[in-house]
């Protein structure tokens, strides 16, 4: 999304991209995204107004790869995000889409997900994920053999809440990988989860003003059966080190 006219945030999921859209609304930075209807959706909401603690069950805000933000706003903004843990990322996404789907009243999935083995939850090859077409065949080919769905379903445009198609999507973000939003170019400054405060003082003088970020999170009293472990880091790298390893030679601030 573009910010205040000044730079480019790339939203990467479990990476504070929550946490950082709310806190530019509740300073007032003008914000734009790749298509209108994120901000028309959440032009009635009083952010200010809203218990922190329930802001993710109000506000809706998208994922947009970097490649299609520079053909909308151009190359001349610099591009700010957040780096995580590759590991936590993903196991921090599971649980995060075990509580999506509880919202959605998917109720069927995200007990599945709740208590699944890691031989369950890979269900995918590192092939799956080279392109939108193969996640979106895999996802559909598993979802509808365990029932969580009723057909075949394609995201477009936004999606409902409560329709196959939002579950298809949601499985689609667990499943993208990484590099996908990013796609590795060089030129993103990277700040470490760990040390937020250095991007709140970068948008800061960007800006103008002070910048703090709002700290949220979805997943801290999530349970489920699978533990960030040495085994589950295994499993994920047969998988995603195809994907992920190139932006390893970044260098974070």
């Amino acid at each position: 999304m573009l910010v205040d006219n000044k730079f480019i945030f790339i939203s990467l999921p479990r990476c504070g991209s929550t946490s950082f859209y709310v806190s530019c609304k509740l300073y007032n930075l003008e914000i734009e995204h790749l298509y209108p209807i994120y901000e028309n959706l959440n032009a009635t909401v009083e952010i200010k107004d809203v218990d922190e603690n329930q802001i993710m069950d109000f506000i809706t805000h998208g994922h947009e790869a970097l490649v299609t933000l520079r053909k909308k706003f151009g190359k001349n903004y610099p591009v700010i995000a957040v780096k995580r843990d590759r590991y936590e990322t993903f196991y921090s996404l599971f649980k995060h889409i075990i509580w999506d789907l509880r919202r959605a009243y998917a109720i069927k999935p995200a007990l599945f997900l709740k208590n699944c083995s890691l031989d369950e939850l890979f269900f995918f090859k590192k092939e799956d994920l080279s392109t939108y077409e193969n996640r979106i065949d895999v996802i559909n080919e598993f979802l509808l053999k365990n029932s969580f769905i009723k057909k075949y379903s394609i995201p477009t445009g936004f999606k409902q809440l409560y329709s196959d198609e939002y579950i298809v999507n949601v499985f689609n973000l667990l499943l993208t990988p990484s590099s996908y939003w990013h796609n590795h170019d060089r030129d993103i400054i990277w700040f470490d989860i760990d040390k937020l405060d250095l991007m709140e003082n970068w948008v800061s003088n960007k800006i103008g003003k002070e910048f703090k970020l709002k700290h949220l999170n979805s997943t801290q009293n999530i349970e489920c059966s699978i533990q960030l472990d040495q085994n589950f880091k295994d499993r994920y790298d047969t998988i995603y080190n195809h994907y992920d390893i190139p932006k390893t030679s970044f260098t974070l601030i």
